[in-house]
């Protein structure tokens, strides 16, 4: 009865266990692209919704371009390094 009850308990906390997918991500790799996202996006954005996006190259200058338009005080060359940042770790390839 005991052994029934303990397995009941375990397979219970697996299933409730978070699945990979539900964790948070690691914190974003450092880099100047990182230092601007924290000065210009994260008064309006949660790093990790930033983050835990996966686009082309293409679709990240377009998502830049679009928040600046919106507000986001960022230069264009300050555009550049962002757009270097997030395409080179989080694109659609990126592990």
């Amino acid at each position: 009865m005991l052994i029934a009850g303990l397995a009941i308990v375990a397979s219970s906390t697996l299933m409730n266990a978070p699945s990979s997918a539900e964790q948070p991500p690691g914190d974003p790799p450092p880099g100047p692209g990182l230092d601007l996202i924290q000065r210009s996006c994260i008064s309006c954005h949660d790093i990790y919704m930033i983050t835990t996006k996966r686009k082309t190259a293409e679709e990240w200058s377009v998502t830049v371009g679009l928040m600046a338009d919106r507000g986001a005080e960022i230069t264009p060359d300050e555009m550049q390094i962002i757009e270097e940042y997030l395409s080179q770790n989080y694109s659609k390839t990126a592990q």
